[in-house]
């Protein structure tokens, strides 16, 4: 028996200070007093091995008697184990780590018992991890006689371990019990941050974990036999500050544990270190620059400024940050070792547009079959958004009216604090007498601020009411009035009723072809114009957490900017767990244009709840209203 039941059960009758009846047992466990039952008749015969028993108190209930604690605790870690297997996507990932740190043919029947499954069960799970090692280039080798191994490249088999088993099993936890000597994880993770301080070298948190399991792995792959065939390594890295690391390391850990790490090894483990993000001091050039990185960082940039018409050539520490980024990055490209998670990965719904140019850029630089990791395409974004948000170009100006009851010097002083918070974004105030106000005349100013007692609800737009010293609190106000001007009107020169649409789709290709096909109907597309979609799309995917979607293109298209919007009547899943309800096909190239679309998609997906108002709208005209009063 090797049920979740079983495991709680037990757990409540550990737990328990006094005997259990039935009925109080299937209680605490939320299932039927029959199944109770069934599992302690059960539970009885399986204890009797362990030196414990099942003890049945009349008129009270039933206790564990243990006699023998430590053959029950092993009992115990074995249902443990079970249970924990129970997880299909547990016990995959347990099979493929069991494959690849055995040299030899496993028998399926005795991983089929080591696992308490059925061979043919086992022989499913297997064909999934076929496909798995594909990815790796590593191939699932059978043989009736003897079974299953895995045959292929030692580098591939640790890539594999890395990526696909450790986040669901500790990699540290299996090797102990495969090992010859116990080594601590945490204590090389300590050595690891010691050492990399000691050289004056930035790592995150994730990077020294990640290199700590590199070293575990490269020592247990040691004591097997199964060395690293390094031939191919960069020679420049004997001489970088990461061999030097390594080596330092290797030392600290041969004093505590007598392991010592051929040269080969540490080569290996150099290029994962000299891969690794640096999250500090950008203030200087920390890495070697060589030719193809200062190549990468100027077809980068160039893509950007043809892209969107934003020019960050100029911006020196923008410089130097991104050089001390694709230093590493490259190494991490070129050795198939590119990040796959990070706490960056917000980035992308916190700062679509700097994602956008990240995207467009590195699309420039890698070759078009390059399908880059989420995480990876993260750490550029941060470079660029950190830049637009420091050079950040100044918006058409706007002319502002405020409403007064008698024009005075006292103004002067609402005059001086506007233009001091608000300069780069205020073209002139103009100060309007109520008693000679012309309601015709303010349609000429796109910010109307109101200091008056009066109220203009029967006004077409929004007047907002400020005191005239303008406290914190009108600043407040005074500001969403100015940037709701400035981007007011972009939604709506872009888009167009007839590029309102709701469609049923049954994928991302198919959704994204009916909106092509349905803004064909309005205005002329390139030919292309979904092939050059689904090219961005396929690169990096441009769905956001909050169930929305921007497809567009990466090139330039012989049309104009436009925005097509599309309710799904049944979200779809768009790229591995995306669950997407809303699309908006986009196609601006002009950063004027773009940079206020961007701001508002960005409050959409940091404030899942407008999704919700937004799906509600059935007409374009409802939906345009919400979407402004985001």
């Amino acid at each position: 028996m090797s049920d979740n039941i079983q495991v709680k059960l037990i757990n409540v009758l550990i737990s328990s200070e006094k005997p259990l009846t039935s009925k109080e047992m299937a209680n605490l466990l939320n299932t039927s007093e029959k199944t109770v039952l069934k599992y302690l008749n059960l539970l009885k015969e399986e204890l009797e091995q362990y030196n414990a028993r099942l003890v049945v108190k009349q008129g009270s209930g039933s206790y564990l008697e243990i006699n023998d604690v430590a053959l029950f605790n092993q009992y115990l870690e074995g249902l443990t184990k079970q249970d924990y297997l129970s997880d299909p996507a547990v016990r995959k990932i347990y099979i493929l780590t069991r494959l690849l740190t055995d040299n030899d043919y496993i028998n399926v029947y005795d991983l089929a018992d080591e696992l308490a499954i059925s061979p043919s069960l086992l022989r499913g799970t297997l064909k999934t991890i076929d496909q798995t090692l594909q990815n790796y280039d590593l191939k699932l080798t059978h043989s009736h006689l003897n079974g299953y191994k895995i045959s292929g490249d030692e580098a591939n088999r640790r890539q594999c371990l890395m990526r696909e088993c450790k986040t669901r099993i500790n990699l540290g936890d299996f090797f102990d019990e495969n090992a010859d000597i116990n080594i601590d994880i945490k204590e090389i993770e300590q050595i690891v941050l010691e050492a990399t301080k000691e050289y004056d070298l930035a790592l995150s948190s994730d990077g020294v974990r990640s290199l700590a399991l590199h070293i575990l792995i490269s020592i247990n792959r040691n004591e097997t036999n199964n060395i690293i065939d390094n031939n191919n390594s960069e020679p420049y890295l004997r001489s970088t500050t990461e061999y030097f690391i390594l080596n330092t390391i290797n030392r600290r850990i041969n004093d505590i544990y007598g392991v010592n790490l051929p040269n080969e090894e540490l080569m290996y483990l150099t290029m994962h270190l000299a891969g690794k993000q640096r999250i500090s001091r950008h203030e200087r050039i920390q890495v070697n620059v060589n030719n193809e990185a200062l190549v990468f960082y100027n077809k980068f940039l160039r893509k950007i400024y043809r892209y969107a018409n934003v020019d960050l050539f100029d911006d020196n520490e923008f410089r130097t940050s991104l050089l001390n980024h694709i230093v590493p990055f490259l190494t991490r490209y070129h050795n198939n070792l590119l990040v796959e998670k990070s706490e960056l990965l917000d980035v992308k719904n916190q700062f679509p547009m700097a994602y956008d140019l990240a995207v467009a850029g590195l699309s420039e630089c890698l070759p078009k079959q390059t399908r880059l990791t989420q995480a990876e395409t993260s750490y550029f974004a941060l470079h660029v958004a950190l830049a637009l948000e420091k050079n950040k170009q100044t918006h058409d100006k706007v002319n502002v009216a405020v409403i007064v009851n008698e024009a005075s010097n006292a103004y002067q002083i609402m005059t001086y604090k506007l233009m001091n918070y608000f300069k780069d974004s205020i073209n002139s105030i103009t100060y309007i007498e109520y008693d000679h106000l012309n309601m015709d005349v303010l349609a000429n100013y796109p910010c109307i601020l109101n200091t008056t007692n009066r109220v203009f609800s029967d006004y077409e737009r929004k007047i907002y009411f400020v005191h005239p010293f303008l406290d914190y609190q009108d600043i407040a106000t005074a500001e969403k009035a100015i940037k709701k001007a400035i981007t007011r009107e972009e939604f709506t020169l872009l888009s167009n009723p007839d590029l309102f649409f709701s469609i049923d789709a049954s994928s991302r290709e198919d959704a994204i072809k009916q909106i092509v096909e349905g803004v064909k109907l309005v205005m002329p597309l390139d030919e292309s114009f979904y092939d050059k979609v689904m090219e961005r799309e396929n690169f990096v995917s441009t769905a956001l957490n909050a169930g929305i979607a921007i497809p567009h293109p990466l090139q330039k298209c012989n049309n104009d900017d436009f925005i097509a919007i599309a309710k799904l009547k049944n979200p779809i899943i768009w790229d591995n767990d995306n669950e997407i309800s809303l699309v908006m096909l986009t196609c601006v190239f002009n950063s004027k244009n773009s940079i206020p679309i961007y701001d508002r998609i960005a409050r959409l997906s940091s404030q899942p709840q407008y999704l919700i108002k937004l799906r509600q709208c059935d007409t374009y005209e409802t939906f345009m209203v919400a979407l402004k009063s985001i």
